[in-house]
């Protein structure tokens, strides 16, 4: 089963902040800490959606994917998608996803600073660390 993720601590056990508005979510941002915050900030969306996260909270060194999980990388998205759009999955995870999920993967664009690429359906684009998006974790 594919899913957003959903948690409110770090593989440490350590307590991952939440944002409870997006004047919070440029706070965490600023500091630059990590976060999570609940789809248009109503917490009660992460039931149906999972949780979203800033930057900060998924590129922690390392705590944020489970044990023997990882942040998909911008190549492992476009295998992941490839294989997908074959599948009825696809449709799944089109009914989970109102905003992007984060790749692992470093924007290398020129003047891109502070950014990371996200991605949805159409492909990859950049976000700000400091917004929040959903993520996937895979498999190593």
């Amino acid at each position: 089963m594919i899913e957003n993720f959903n948690a409110t601590h770090y593989n440490t056990g350590e307590i991952i902040p939440q944002a409870k508005n997006r004047e919070e979510l440029q706070n965490f941002g600023n500091q630059p800490k990590g976060c999570w915050c609940g789809y248009a900030f109503n917490p009660a969306d992460s039931a149906k959606y999972g949780r979203v996260y800033n930057y900060y909270a998924v590129m922690s060194g390392g705590k944020f994917a489970p044990k023997g999980w990882h942040i998909p990388s911008e190549n492992e998205w476009l295998v992941l998608n490839s294989a997908l759009r074959k599948t009825q999955l696809f449709t799944m995870m089109l009914s989970k996803l109102p905003s992007g999920w984060w790749s692992s993967t470093e924007a290398q664009m020129k003047g891109a600073t502070n950014r990371a690429y996200i991605y949805n359906t159409d492909g990859f684009f950049c976000a700000d660390y400091s917004d929040a998006r959903f993520v996937i974790c895979v498999k190593d």
